[in-house]
């Protein structure tokens, strides 16, 4: 979608009311430094607060959310008015939480403009004509090539060609867009619902899909999706909405400054600027062992036979070598930031109904938490082909193989892989534990290699540990030269 179709979708000029300024709870006032990260000086210290859903007005016009920090304690986002922008006012004459969502992130700058990110929404004050626009997030995760991360993990398909849009006029755009809703009477009425159907969701960019288990159309600012069986958060025929700010945030959209949760008492109420370091929120003290104790394991959507499952697991420490351990042979979808710090996901596609138990383990294979999931559906009837024999997941260690290091002899602290020639994909969670590695790459193939890209290690003999399943299967002892004086 070209910028002047983009900008035509913005609300109306004039339709932001002057500030509003609210009456605060604290007498002290916070401290203002125009154009940078605002420190208030509340005075407040938490003291007598629950640790989560805590709710706090803002001197000079505003409010303080912490429902969306993933479970960092009181940490949080707020809403003001500060500096000119009025995002407190809009955020109040559309709705409030209930038409936009909670804030997921501190006021950031993007392409000139001021912008803060909701649930549902993400905001863009535009000063030439005194009033907020909705963005079209859908279409800048189109922009920044985060269309195929959108149909593998939340099963939303790419845009269509609208290149033509740009010679008509816009009242035909609009009309051929929202044709598209005709397809889908259900997810029709859900969209014209809203008060302002165009503002709030955009045009349709896709017409509605059938992505397994689940009918979706894309729209510029929300995914709307029917599900076609029960499902524990909807019924069969139930559409439901797939929040734009939310997919934006978890697709790496927003700048990693903006979307740190921050402390009541430093919490910015300005934009976000990028050449000033933003505080971290303290982590969770590391508990000894291999596992934090707060892992956490969820499945999206329920899963029918033959549809693609998405596991994810949370904790608030980044452990290293993890795994998933279960039915239909996981496939690691890599590491990110969210939930209670970090987020590892796999995706997963059974074949047959039933109950299958899952097991998240690290470190040194050690499980950190399990969870199952319940397959509905038919499973395919098989049919006659001839037996292809397949090796069983490694419940015991098979010989040791043979094993190759790049480079031969590794100098201190320097990067060198580890790969061991011959294990078979079908032994199940695999990997080299040991000094320095940063990441396991398991085979694909049987026979096939197994490569552990690591840091670096110190002088001497180091030795590496071979797991299949967690069991510790083979010992690799690296030699790391000792560079000549």
């Amino acid at each position: 979608m070209d910028r002047e179709l983009t900008c035509r979708l913005g609300r109306s000029a004039g339709r932001i009311a002057p500030c509003l300024v609210l009456a605060a709870r604290w007498l002290a006032v916070a401290a203002l430094i125009v154009g940078l990260t605002l420190a208030p000086t509340w005075p407040f210290d938490g003291a007598g607060a629950q640790a989560a859903d805590v709710d706090l007005d803002v001197p000079g016009g505003g409010h303080f959310y912490t429902q969306t920090n993933g479970g960092a304690g009181m940490n949080g986002y707020a809403v003001t008015n500060s500096d000119g922008v009025p995002f407190w006012t809009f955020f109040n004459e559309v709705g409030g939480v209930s038409a936009v969502g909670y804030p997921v992130s501190h006021r950031f700058a993007k392409d000139g403009f001021v912008d803060q990110a909701f649930q549902k929404v993400i905001f863009q004050w535009r000063p030439e004509v005194g009033t907020v626009y909705y963005l079209n997030t859908l279409d800048l995760m189109h922009d920044a090539g985060l269309d195929p991360w959108l149909m593998s993990y939340r099963q939303t398909p790419p845009p269509s060609n609208w290149s033509s849009d740009a010679a008509l006029p816009w009242d035909q755009v609009v009309a051929r867009h929202q044709a598209l809703l005709d397809q889908n009477p259900a997810i029709k009425a859900v969209y014209l619902a809203e008060t302002d159907p165009l503002d709030h969701n955009g045009l349709p960019m896709a017409p509605p899909q059938d992505m397994g288990g689940v009918i979706v159309l894309r729209a510029q600012r929300k995914v709307y999706q029917q599900w076609l069986g029960d499902r524990p958060w909807a019924r069969a025929g139930e559409v439901t909405v797939a929040n734009g700010g939310d997919l934006a945030k978890e697709g790496g959209l927003l700048p990693p400054a903006a979307i740190v949760p921050q402390p009541v008492s430093s919490v910015p109420l300005g934009v976000v600027n990028s050449g000033v370091p933003m505080p971290t929120p303290t982590p969770a003290p590391p508990v000894p062992g291999p596992c934090q104790g707060d892992e956490q394991m969820t499945f999206t959507p329920n899963p029918l036979v033959g549809e693609t499952v998405y596991a994810s697991v949370t904790s608030s420490r980044a452990l290293p070598n993890v795994g998933l351990i279960g039915e239909f042979g996981p496939q690691f979808q890599g590491q990110q930031t969210g939930g209670k710090g970090y987020v590892w996901s796999w995706a997963i596609s059974p074949s047959r109904p039933g109950r299958f138990d899952y097991n998240f383990v690290a470190t040194n294979g050690t499980v950190c938490t399990s969870n199952f999931m319940l397959v509905s559906g038919t499973a395919p009837t098989p049919t006659a082909a001839p037996a292809t024999p397949t090796a069983a997941p490694a419940s015991v260690c098979p010989s040791n193989f043979p094993v190759q290091l790049d480079p031969a002899n590794p100098a201190p602290n320097a990067p060198f892989t580890i790969t061991l020639i011959g294990p078979s994909h079908s032994f199940g969670l695999q990997a080299i534990v040991g000094e320095g590695v940063l990441s396991n790459e398991p085979p694909t193939t049987n026979p096939g290699t197994l490569i552990a890209r690591v840091a670096g290690a110190p002088a001497g003999v180091i030795r590496y540990t071979y797991y299949i399943n967690g069991l510790a299967c083979q010992s690799i002892d690296v030699n790391v030269r000792r560079l000549l004086q």
